[in-house]
């Protein structure tokens, strides 16, 4: 399996953000500090991330609180 990625509330905020992991058994990364990490275009931080991993194969995990 390939990565894995969600977006979570972090920190008391309200806003979602994208975490990333490279496996289940690993713990939740900023996308910001992950190597994992394609540079951001325009005002959606995360979104191109999100675009090219799952072209990679990774997977969006559902978070359900």
């Amino acid at each position: 399996m390939n990565g894995q990625m969600c977006w979570l509330i972090k920190d008391g905020s309200y806003a979602r953000e994208l975490y990333l992991r490279d496996s289940s058994l690993s713990p939740w990364v900023h996308y910001s500090r992950s190597p994992f990490k394609v540079p951001d275009q325009g005002k959606s931080k995360g979104w191109s991330t999100l675009q090219y991993l799952l072209k990679q194969g990774w997977e969006v995990v559902v978070d359900r609180y």
